[in-house]
Order: C-alpha cells, then structure tokens, then sequence
C-alpha cells in the first residue's frame, strides 16, 4: 500500500466508526448492515453473470469463453446476495462474530506494523495499545457471543475503530513528518 491508501483506509474507518457510534441504537441496524453486505454480493455476481451470458461483441469476436469456476463464484455471490437481502435477520447472530474477527484483524495489522518500526522510527510504545485493545476486545466479543452483546457491539466496535483510525492516523502523521524531516534512522515502514 502506499501512503495514500493508508490515509484513505484510516478515514474509511474512522467514517465507519462515527456511523456505527451514531447509529447504534437503531432498531434493525445488523438487518440493515446484512442488507448492505448482500447487496455488495449480489451487483457484482449478476453483472458477472451478465457478461458471461451475454458477452460484449469485443469479447466475442476475440473468442473469449469465461471459465467455469467464473461462473460458480458470479451465481454463488448472487444467491448468497439475494439470501442476505430477503433474510437479513438469518445473518445478524453471525454479524457478531464478523465484526470481531474485523477488531482481531485491524488490531493484529496494525500491532505488525508498528512493531518493526517502533525502534527504527522512535515510536513511543503506547502506539501499541490500540491495537493489542482492538484484538483483545475482538476476541471478548467473540467468547462473550452474540445473544449477549448484541445490544452494544455497534458502540463498541464503533469506538474501537474510531481509536484504531486516529491511532493510525496519529502514526501516520508522526511518521510523514519524520520522514520528511530527515529524522528516520534505519529502514522506512509503512504504519497502519
């Protein structure tokens, strides 16, 4: 990745956190959250499938076939989709343990990616923080269950993705200035 995708990555995530925090007490939030998901299934399996059933004149006159594992992949996305947009509520059990397999997931990138350049960048070492949290919180979420913690793990994954953005966009910008100024010893990493 390069700077910029960092940069744009932490904002997604920040944006994402500030709407799960705001939206947390809606009713239906997961339904409508599976909802979106199926959706992002479902646009590209039917305009796969629409290419393969009815292929471009370019892709014809060129003789190109799609292949037959294009073609699972394209309608199992599509029914999977259609699955998650007619019976959002099958998924929101399931959505618990998605959203803490995301907190183990951000945490554990960012705790590598600070850890080589802790030393090499002059770090301070609460940059690990966030991120040993956000993997500790993912898996609390993930053994306490969904029956249990569904209620507020929109505010809780909320707010620990604000914090793991600003974390690493403090990060970011403590290492840009670094970088610029001449003041990185060692090999430059890039931080998430």
């Amino acid at each position: 990745m390069n700077n910029k995708s960092y940069l744009y990555s932490y904002l997604l995530t920040l944006i994402g956190g500030v709407l799960l925090v705001v939206m947390q007490g809606r009713e239906n939030l997961f339904q409508a959250i599976a909802i979106i998901v199926g959706l992002l299934f479902l646009i590209p399996g039917i305009a796969t499938l629409f290419r393969v059933f009815f292929p471009s004149k370019v892709a014809k006159m060129a003789g190109e076939r799609p292949g037959a594992g294009l073609v699972v992949v394209a309608a199992a996305s599509t029914i999977f989709g259609i699955i998650l947009v007619v019976a959002p509520h099958l998924f929101v059990n399931f959505m618990v343990y998605a959203f803490g397999t995301l907190l183990i997931i951000c945490g554990l990138v960012q705790l590598f990616n600070f850890l080589p350049g802790l030393s090499n960048l002059g770090l301070p070492k609460w940059y690990l923080a966030t991120p040993i949290l956000s993997v500790l919180i993912g898996i609390l979420i993930m053994v306490i269950g969904a029956d249990k913690i569904l209620n507020i793990l929109a505010l809780i994954t909320g707010i620990v993705l604000i914090v793991y953005s600003v974390n690493g966009l403090i990060g970011f910008t403590d290492r840009s200035k670094r970088v610029k100024h001449g003041g990185v010893t060692g090999r430059v990493v890039n931080i998430e």
